[in-house]
This record gives structure tokens, sequence and C-alpha cells, in this order.
């Protein structure tokens, strides 16, 4: 029996309770749990346990830069810290005054969500620093020496940091050696594939796999240039040479595929070395990142603006209870918010943090009941952690019930309630209710606000690729593809390329006329965006193809595509109109010939 897709379950139940593969081992895990522990081991040891408690927060700072460059993770983490210290600031100046609180962890939630989608910062990316902000202004409110609390901060932050650096004490170049495999195993895969219709996806998985590695090494400071000279460290050297290898393979594959040659990797061509070398990609610059995530429509200013708009109404829906009612629901419902995504995407998240608060809490009954103190108090913490960061990447409903249970642990301690009344029946009240609030807030705001913007963003994002592909065909007509501006024209069009594939899939799962045919939602757009991806992939795999006889080609593609880009992106066009035109590009680049 076929249900109608609004009454098919089962792919909300997987949503909410499938499991997802991660690579995040239990070693990342294991410092995060040691990061926060060991303040409480090191209070218990000089007599001042609370004081162990007080440092939670700025602990928090050894979350960030999984599996990032070394270099890259020292930057995040005293960054972090840095925010973390900032916004225990901020809490402590809005201490009392409820309105402003509201705004600050408003505020605070949208610079700091913008920064992190902006430069691609992953989870906890913003939700701590609103945490400091509500945490800080609680404590202080509870009669927390402000001036001991800034300091507990600033020792956890230390601590965070030294633990989470602590792995490359091992393995210096280890999350550089794993960017690099990765795109070897992907770019093998694809080398190996001799079915068609799956040509275009394995290569947008290896465009991305690729490009995960050229940043990866690049952040760690190794630079194209360094491919002639001695660089100061040989093990990156060899990553380097390593990815330049498996880069100039990749590119024999989607220069074959532009020509017309197929999907082996087996051809003749040999790239010269100064032509490879200018093929390298990583990270954008500051200024090009900050110019696309500030033009609108863009999906990290949507992001922030839904997170400035979930935390105010948490808050207020929360100080209408009481002002002692703010902090946690605004906190928690950026929890929901903050990485994006598609509405049921955020609807499944919110509610399995529905559900890891009522499992949370039964945790904290549990362990409530033992009343662990001293040592035991600071493993109970440190495994908690260590649970949360393992699982929150594989379920977040099950990661939500043991960082639920610390943070009760913690409130109860650091409010006065331990040694003897670790367990609060009002605590546990406080929670359920504040967590209701989070998650009716994110829920309202995920499902009413920017409801049919789907449509424009993914269009806005098309008309970005088209027009960082005329740059790029333009560097082609003139035959300047080894300039250093070619070389960040190819980039633009690369990280455009990623970009408006993961918008498009956003903005398709949001479409309110799935399943209509004759509706003009954004799944209108499926086959469009299709043409558009190859063709930007087309091109440039002309980049990396020998040189032809005849650059007219290219010349008669840009002027092809001229008519997307000479038209304002909101005026009304079929999606089989703007098809046509990317066919019209694409039937001109068909036409180059090589010599044979």
């Amino acid at each position: 029996m076929n249900l109608p897709a609004w009454l098919d379950l089962k792919p909300h139940i997987r949503g909410v309770f499938g499991f997802q593969t991660s690579n995040r081992g239990w070693y990342t895990a294991f410092k995060c749990g040691v990061a926060v522990g060991l303040p409480v081991l090191i209070g218990q040891a000089l007599g001042d346990p609370i004081f162990g408690l007080l440092a939670f927060t700025g602990s928090f700072s050894s979350q960030y830069g999984f599996g990032a460059s070394g270099r890259l993770r020292v930057r995040l983490m005293v960054g972090a810290s840095v925010f973390l210290v900032m916004a225990t600031l901020v809490g402590w100046v809005t201490a009392g005054i409820p309105g402003l609180t509201i705004l600050a962890m408003a505020t605070t939630a949208f610079l700091a969500t913008l920064t992190a989608t902006t430069f691609k910062i992953g989870p906890p990316a913003a939700f701590y620093m609103v945490m400091a902000v509500g945490l800080t202004n609680r404590l202080i409110d509870g009669g927390v020496d402000p001036w001991r609390l800034l300091g507990a901060v600033c020792v956890g932050a230390v601590i965070g940091v030294a633990m989470g650096l602590s792995d490359l004490l091992f393995d210096r170049f280890g999350p550089e050696r794993q960017a690099v495999e990765d795109a070897e195993t992907c770019i093998e895969s694809f080398a190996t594939n001799r079915n068609p219709k799956l040509a275009s996806s394995m290569q947008q998985r290896c465009a991305a796999a690729v490009n995960d590695a050229w940043t990866m090494v690049t952040d760690a400071g190794w630079a194209v240039e360094s491919y002639d000279r001695k660089v100061e460290h040989r093990t990156l050297d060899k990553l380097g040479h390593r990815l330049l290898a498996v880069h100039s393979r990749y590119l024999r594959i989607v220069s074959a595929l532009a020509t017309g040659e197929g999907l082996s990797d087996g051809n003749a061509m040999v790239l010269p070395r100064r032509h490879t070398r200018e093929t390298s990609l990583g990270r954008p610059g500051i200024g090009t990142m900050i110019a696309g995530a500030l033009t609108w429509p863009s999906e990290p200013l949507l992001i922030a603006m839904r997170n400035w708009i979930g935390v105010s109404l948490a808050g207020l829906i929360g100080l209408s209870l009481g002002p002692d009612r703010i902090n946690w629901p605004a906190a928690f419902t950026v929890l929901m918010l903050h990485t994006g995504g598609s509405r049921v995407g955020q609807t499944h998240r919110s509610i399995q943090r529905l559900i890891g608060t009522f499992l949370g809490v039964g945790l904290y009954t549990l362990l409530a009941m033992w009343n662990p103190q001293g040592v035991w108090l600071a493993v109970v913490l440190a495994v908690s952690q260590a649970l949360t960061t393992y699982l929150l990447p594989r379920n977040y409903a099950v990661a939500v019930a043991p960082i639920t249970a610390m943070t009760m642990l913690i409130v109860a301690h650091a409010s006065g309630l331990a040694p003897a009344h670790t367990f609060s029946v009002v605590l546990i009240q406080d929670r359920l209710v504040d967590n209701t609030i989070s998650v009716v807030s994110a829920l309202i705001v995920v499902w009413l606000t920017f409801r049919h913007t789907s449509v424009a963003f993914l269009r806005a994002y098309a008309r970005r690729v088209v027009e960082a592909a005329e740059q790029v065909l333009d560097d082609l007509a003139l035959g300047r593809q080894e300039t250093r501006r070619a070389r960040r024209d190819r980039q633009a069009l690369y990280i455009t390329l990623l970009e408006a594939d993961m918008v498009a899939k956003r903005a398709m799962a949001d479409d309110d006329h799935k399943g209509d045919p004759n509706a003009h939602g954004a799944n209108a757009y499926a086959s469009m965006t299709q043409a558009l991806q190859t063709f930007g992939y087309q091109v440039l795999g002309y980049c990396w193809a020998p040189d032809p006889i005849d650059r007219s080609p290219f010349i008669a593609a840009g002027d092809a595509l001229s008519s997307i880009t000479n038209r304002a992106v909101r005026r009304p066009r079929t999606p089989d109109e703007l098809e046509s035109d990317i066919v019209a590009a694409r039937d001109h680049l068909d036409r180059i010939t090589y010599e044979r």
C-alpha cells in the first residue's frame, strides 16, 4: 500500500532514531572528557571544588577544530577561548537586566553563527558562545563572584586548548594524512567506475574530497610553490607531493570527461609541472568568504537570522515565566538552529533534543541518587562529556542524554545543593520546561520564517555558478589558464559549485510543492541544477586539457551564458529556459577539437 508522502513516517523515524557514520574516534572523545574532568580534579586538590566546576565553560575550547590541521586547530581553539572569555564578560555586564540579556544572547547567536558558517567552522560552532553568556548571567545572579568565575573560565580554556592539541604530539600531520588518503580512495573509485550514470555524482564527491585535502594541506602551511624547494617538514612535503599526484590523476579523468574520452584515466595526456601547480585549490581568501556570506541571498545570513529570531523568541517566552527562565531556553534553541539544513532535518533535530532531554533527566536522577563527590564527580563529568562528543555526530538524541545529566549535576553542585541534596525535583522540572520552550521556538522559526525563499536561494547560487563559469571561460578564451588570476577564478568556480549543490539540495528538501509536476517550486529546477553542475565541472575540465586548435568555442559559450547573467536573478524565467541556455553553452564546448 502506497501512503501519501506526508503519512510515510519511515524517513522521519530513520532521521530521528538512525545512527550515522562518523570518523570521530574515541581518542577525540577522551580529550574532551579530560578537558572537563581535569579542572574539577584541580579544584578538588586546591580545596576549592566549585572553582573546577566553574571552569566548565572555558573547557569547551577543546571541542573546536575537530579534524582540522594542527596549525588551523591552534587558531580555532585560541580564538574560541578568547570568544568564550568575551561571552563571559558579556554575561557579567548584562546580569540582572532581563531585556538586555535576551538582546545580548540573540546578538551573540547571530554573530557567532554568521562567523561559524562563513568560515566553515563545524559544531559546536555558536552554541557554547551563547551558552557562556546565559550561564554566566545566571551564575552571577545566583551570587557567584564574577572575578572568580572569569578566572575559572580562563583556566578551563587553557586546559581545553592543551587537551585539544594533545593528539598532535603523537602524529603532527595525522589530519592532513587522513584527508589525502580519503581523496585517494574517492578518486580510485571514480577512476574504476564504468557506469556513466554515476559519473556526475561521483565527480561531485571527488571534487569535495580533493578540495578538503587541499584545504587541509594548505592550512598546515604547505603551498604549491613548495613543489620545487625544500620545505620545513619532510612529512608535510611528502603529503603535498602525494596530493599533487592524486590531483593530477583527478584532472586527467575530468579532462577526459570534458573532451568526450569517457571515464578512463589511462589517456596519454601529461600535464606540465607548472600547469599542475596552478590547479591547487584550498580555502578561499577571507575577503572572498566574507563578501559571499554578506551578499543576500546568503545561506550564512539566513542561518544567522533564524538564530537571532529563535533566541529572542525563546528568551521572551522564558521571561514571561520569570526573569530566571531566560538563559537555558535561549541557549538550547541555538543547538537546533546553528548548523542550518532543511526544515525536516532541523525538525528531526528538535525532536531528538526533546527525546534526549527526557533520557538525560532519567540519567541525572540515577546519578543524583548516587550523589558522586570528589574524584568520582570528576570521573562522571569526564565520561559524560566523552560520550557526548563521541555520539554527537552519530545520533543527536542519544548524545543529548549525557550532556543534559552533566549540566544538571554541575548546576546542582555550583548552586550549593551538593553534597547532601544533589537531586532536585525543581531542577528537573525547570530543564523539561526550558527544553520544551527551546524546541517550540526552534520549530516556529524553522517552519514560519523565510518559508518561501528556497527558489530564490537556488536561483541566486546557480547564478553565482554561471558568473564564475563566465570568468573561467574568459581565461580559457585568452589562453591564460596558468596566471594567478585564472587560479583564483578556478577556485571561485570550484567552491561555488560545491555551495550551489548544497543549497539546491536544501531548497529541494524544503520545497512545499514536492510531487507536483506543474508547480514552480525548487524541485522544478532539478534538471537545470544537474545540467549546471555538469557544465561547471566540464568547464573546469577544459582548464586542465591540452590547448585546443581553436579557442572561439569558449567565447561562444560565454556569450550563451550572458543570456542568463544579463537578466535579474528574480526575473521570472522557467527552469526549462535556464536549462536551454546552459545546454546551448555546453553545445559550443562540444565543438572544441584537439590535435591528435
